[in-house]
Parts: structure tokens; sequence; C-alpha cells
């Protein structure tokens, strides 16, 4: 597996990871702890999106900084961090809808999936010279 298919991969399994644990939550009779913790989840995506989105999180994009510097020339760092940043963004959406009850994670997770589509094309898309 190369680089790209393993950034990829991360990039879309991570959030998958969070939807299901946040599923499992909301579903199992939300108590106060568990509001807190989906709470605080929401909060942490959307910092490390606004992070992404101005360009300073390039540094801790998994598979980004391990590449060798050649491949790294390949892709603009700043689209790479944009595109990070939607699929964050998505996760965030989707944690914070999810506190409105069990019919909203519905639209959360579409909204997450949606995201992480978009992100992942917009990387693979514009960021190749």
């Amino acid at each position: 597996m190369d680089g790209n298919s393993k950034l990829v991969s991360y990039l879309a399994i991570l959030p998958l990871v969070v939807m299901g644990a946040t599923f499992a939550l909301v579903l199992r009779d939300p108590v106060d702890t568990a509001g807190m913790v989906v709470l605080a989840l929401a909060a942490a995506f959307f910092v490390l999106s606004a992070i992404m989105f101005t360009g300073l999180g390039t540094k801790i994009v998994a598979g980004f900084i391990h590449d060798s510097s050649e491949e790294n020339t390949r892709y603009d760092s700043r689209i790479v961090s944009t595109g990070v940043g939607m699929i964050l963004l998505g996760a965030g959406i989707m944690a914070a809808i999810s506190l409105l009850g069990q019919t909203f994670l519905y639209v959360g997770v579409l909204v997450l999936i949606v995201l992480i589509f978009v992100g992942v094309i917009y990387i693979a898309e514009y960021s190749k010279e």
C-alpha cells in the first residue's frame, strides 16, 4: 500500500470510528456524561477543523508528514490541510447534531459521509501539481 492509499484510508476510517462511537453513546439512552463526552468530541473536532482550514495543520496530517520530500512536493500542503479540515468539520457537525437526539443523528451521519467524500475528492483532485 503506497502513502496515498494509507492517507486516504486513514482520512476515511477515523471519522467513521468516531461516528460509530457517537452512535453507541446516543443510542444507548444518553445520560449526562455521554452528552458531555459527545460535546467534548464536537468541540475538539471544530477546533481541529479550524486549525486545518487556516493551513497550520499540515504538520499534524498523518501520512503527509512521513512521506519523503519528493512525495510531498507532488501535493499542495494547503489543499491537503483544507481537505482534512472538511472531514473534521463533518465529524464535528455529526457529533453536535447527535446531541439533539436519535432522529437527528441520522442527519449528522449523512453530513459526515458527504463531507468525507468531498474532502477526499478535493485532496485527490486539486492537490496534484
